[in-house]
């Protein structure tokens, strides 16, 4: 019984001595864990700090975030509604006050317009009064007023204004084929002249103005760094701009997003066709311009040898005795009554708007004047 206890405590004590010693290796081991890092563990990845592959964990965020995820330095807007392009940023406003794009969004994208004002000025035009004309073509025939086509010797004076005229003459006995050239005298019939245009001033067509211009400004490929799915990260609108989508044409049934609620219309293509049409007058109006021609056989409109009336439209044939000469020539004025014309020409055309696009804008940009 003794021998059964010694055993039992010995082997009591070899226990308690193999137990001491596997402690002491344990505590070793997590020392020497502290003094190197183990490369991925989770001391690494919250400080980043200690092992070779503690950095696979670091977010690509320039500021950060919580839980360290990507944040948008900007605003986050819905990027891009259907029917709709991309948000971007506008200006909205009248075309004299319109600014450069800031220096977050610097290019020129689309221009837009509605609301033209485009006064213009034209030389102004009136009309001179019409005036009356003699006849310029007389000639004499080789056969009576009522025969067709005979042989004839004109006598004609350009220009005539009526006083006693001697050029041209035309003796007597004078023969035409075998018969006396003077058996009848022809005279034209007398004629309205055209009014004249008169203009005055200068034409003057500025560049039109625009009630409403829409501008955009590129603001650059959009991310959604930082943004719910859908929505886009962009930089804040400076004071006077705001963000739009945009379509083309004009359908008053596709509405507005709700993120976007004032609607604008503009158009992008524009075409000047103001221009100055040239004066010009219309037939005249009212003249009467009656005359009466006198002819004489010697060359200072003493003997007179006949006399007839003419008018617009009017002309007059005597018959002559076969043979007699033509000296001389004088007319006079019954009725010389000068006509009135309407003039035209002046300010024609308009500057035309085509290609409509819509605009659906986050803020209230522009308010037509009332």
């Amino acid at each position: 019984m003794r021998c059964l206890r010694f055993l039992f405590a010995v082997l009591l004590v070899g226990w308690v001595v193999v137990l001491a010693g596997c402690g002491t290796s344990a505590e070793r081991l997590l020392n020497d864990g502290d003094k190197g890092g183990v490369a991925g563990s989770s001391t690494t990845a919250s400080t980043s700090e200690g092992g070779s592959g503690g950095d696979i964990f670091e977010t690509t965020s320039s500021t950060g975030g919580e839980g360290g995820g990507p944040v948008c330095e900007g605003v986050c807007k819905e990027a891009k509604p259907a029917f709709f392009r991309e948000v971007t940023l506008w200006w909205l406003g009248p075309s004299e006050e319109a600014p450069p794009c800031p220096a977050i969004a610097p290019l020129v994208g689309s221009l837009g317009y509605a609301d033209p004002s485009a006064p213009f000025t034209c030389p102004s035009c009136s009309c001179a009064p019409s005036g009356c004309a003699l006849p310029e073509h007389m000639h004499v025939s080789a056969a009576t007023c009522s025969d067709d086509e005979p042989a004839s010797v004109a006598w004609d004076s350009p220009g005539w204004e009526g006083a006693c005229i001697a050029e041209g003459a035309i003796a007597p006995g004078l023969m035409c084929g075998g018969e006396p050239c003077t058996q009848s005298l022809t005279i034209g019939a007398s004629t309205i002249e055209p009014c004249q245009p008169v203009s005055e001033g200068a034409e003057d067509i500025p560049d039109p103005a625009f009630g409403l211009l829409a501008r955009e400004c590129i603001i650059g490929p959009l991310t959604s760094e930082g943004c719910p799915a859908n929505y886009a990260c962009v930089p804040a609108p400076p004071v006077g701009f705001t963000l739009c989508v945009s379509r083309e044409g004009d359908d008053p049934a596709i509405l507005c997003p709700k993120a976007y609620p004032y609607r604008y219309v503009v158009y992008a293509g524009k075409t000047d066709e103001r221009s100055c049409a040239l004066c010009g007058c219309s037939d005249p109006q009212g003249a009467a311009c009656s005359a009466v021609v006198q002819v004489f056989t010697d060359g200072a409109c003493g003997a007179l040898l006949a006399a007839a009336p003419v008018a617009p439209g009017e002309p007059a044939c005597v018959d002559l005795l076969p043979g007699d000469g033509l000296g001389s020539k004088t007319a006079t004025w019954m009725e010389q009554t000068p006509g009135s014309c309407t003039p035209s020409g002046g300010p024609v055309g308009e500057v035309v708007l085509s290609s409509p696009q819509t605009l659906c804008c986050e803020t209230e940009a522009y308010k037509p004047p009332e």
